[in-house]
Parts: structure tokens; sequence; C-alpha cells
């Protein structure tokens, strides 16, 4: 399974660009492609989503979710 600090440091360290990749997330994670995605589709969800994704161009890009008041 994954370490979730490692895995969140990996997280902000993408995230300083704006968004992120699979990719991305894997060169800095060292997960493997389908371990990347799972991860970060995984935050996608539930009742308090992290991360938002939205296809371009063939690829998904996560977006960190706006906190609402």
């Amino acid at each position: 399974m994954y370490a979730l600090q490692e895995m969140d440091k990996a997280l902000e360290r993408c995230l300083r660009f704006g968004h992120v990749t699979v990719p991305v997330f894997m060169a800095y994670s060292e997960l493997k492609r389908n371990s990347a995605r799972s991860y970060l589709d995984s935050i996608c969800k539930g009742d308090h989503p992290r991360l938002w994704k939205i296809e371009k161009s063939h690829r998904w890009f996560y977006y960190p979710r706006k906190e609402t008041p």
C-alpha cells in the first residue's frame, strides 16, 4: 500500500505547478502508472475530495479543490 506521508509530500511538490498529471506524479512518487493513477483518482472521491480532474487532449489533469467557506 501507499506510505501516505510520502504520497502527500510528492503531491505537494507536484502541485507547485498548479496541477498534476499521472506522469509527473510518477516521477515524484516513484509509483508505477496504474498505482499513481489509482492514488490520484482515490483522492478525487469521497465526502471531502482534495483534487478534481479534467481531461484535456487525452490526458487527465488534476487540480487542487478550493476550500469553500
